[in-house]
């Protein structure tokens, strides 16, 4: 059974199309090869990014580009910026143009115009696409040492969170965005000033203790500077130099309390010693992971140092035209513009991620492995 690719682009009637990308956090580094491509390809770039570097980058890399942050004023509310980056965004798809958005970080996180450009083009019959990219959230993940599985976490823009009054688990990981700007609806270039930061501390400390620490984290910009990793008492978080890229990240202040209930209905094996023991710690006595080290399982079939079929994939992340071409005519850019077996070719007119997957590993041999390639690796994090 053949699988439809999950595309517009073969049944797109209009000329101009969006594609909206993130820069990441740390510079240039960030950029994926599948937003560099469409980066390069674009007819017009758009950029809304946080450092020179990868202004420069861009500038560099794109046919022709434009800078969003122009549109920003000191007197201007935030919004009028984000609708002014709107039409820019789908005035050139209605141009004709295949236009590419760059924002900071992932251009879906906090990311206004994005959002609001692509639903305006999609409903008027354009393409409009969002390409994944790496957040604030990432790197905090990543410098902290926290795995967001373990308790489970949430995520609150600060002054939604006050608006709200959203209620907070403390037995959860917390992230705070937007901490520098909470109740301030304008723009600065020099920065903000963080008038409503105590009403934020404030708010925290009716679930927090005041002395619970937490810490004021900014990721790293460039690959020469750290990031930057405070540890303060909540309370002493009112005099942080709180930024515009400024994130707030609360531990859990309390332990969770695992159902023995919830246990007995999934087979678990009975809790560790301790009464507040997590999941996590159910690992030990539960069975052993299938990624145990040790003998090679017969079951495992390894990856070929050379694949005609893998390269094709990696020439399509890396080049948009190539990947619309197949989108638009599949036998015609294989015979054009591939070196497939006739198994790699089914494999991939299939759409079909598993049989794309078997084909690569060359699992013919092996067809009571079916079933195995056909989901995702068990170990897959």
């Amino acid at each position: 059974m053949k699988h439809a690719i999950n595309s517009s682009a073969g049944r797109r009637k209009k000329a101009g199309s969006l594609t909206v990308v993130g820069s990441g956090i740390k510079s240039v580094g960030h950029i994926t090869l599948e937003t560099q491509g469409w980066i390069k390809e674009a007819d017009i770039v758009v950029y809304c990014v946080a450092d020179p570097a990868t202004e420069i980058w861009i500038k560099k890399n794109s046919k022709a580009s434009f800078d969003l942050y122009t549109l920003y004023g000191n007197a201007k509310p935030r919004i009028d910026t984000y609708n002014d980056m709107v039409d820019v965004m789908v005035n050139h798809t209605r141009a004709g143009k295949r236009c590419c958005g760059v924002f900071y970080g992932h251009p879906g996180v906090f990311v206004l115009p994005s959002h609001k450009a692509i639903k305006i083009l999609r409903d008027e019959g354009y393409e409009a696409t969002m390409l994944p990219a790496i957040s604030a959230l990432d790197c905090l993940y990543a410098d902290l040492g926290i795995d967001p599985s373990t308790n489970g976490s949430q995520e609150f823009e600060a002054t939604d969170l006050l608006l709200r009054e959203r209620q907070l688990h403390i037995d959860m990981h917390a992230v705070i965005w937007q901490i520098g700007c909470v109740g301030d609806l304008g723009f600065k270039f020099s920065g903000y000033d963080n008038r409503n930061l105590n009403v934020l501390v404030d708010y925290l400390e009716t679930f927090y203790k005041p002395t619970h620490g937490v810490i004021h984290y900014q990721g790293s910009q460039y690959p020469v500077c750290p990031p930057s990793i405070e540890h303060v008492e909540l309370r002493d978080l009112r005099k942080s130099k709180v930024t515009g890229i400024s994130t707030l990240y609360i531990p859990p202040q309390k332990k969770s309390v695992t159902s023995t209930k919830m246990m007995a209905r999934l087979g678990l094996a009975e809790k560790p010693a301790g009464a507040n023991a997590t999941i996590g710690a159910l690992s030990s006595s539960t069975a052993p992971s299938p990624c145990k080290p040790g003998a090679v399982p017969m079951e495992y079939v390894g990856t070929p140092s050379h694949s005609g079929l893998a390269q094709f994939i990696a020439d399509l992340a890396e080049t948009p035209s190539l990947l619309q071409a197949f989108q638009a005519n599949p036998a015609a850019t294989l015979r054009l513009c591939a070196k497939l077996t006739k198994e790699e070719e089914k494999a991939i007119m299939s759409m079909h991620a598993g049989m794309i997957r078997m084909a690569i590993k060359n699992t013919k041999d092996f067809p009571h492995l079916d079933h195995i390639y056909q989901a995702h690796h068990p170990c897959r994090g």
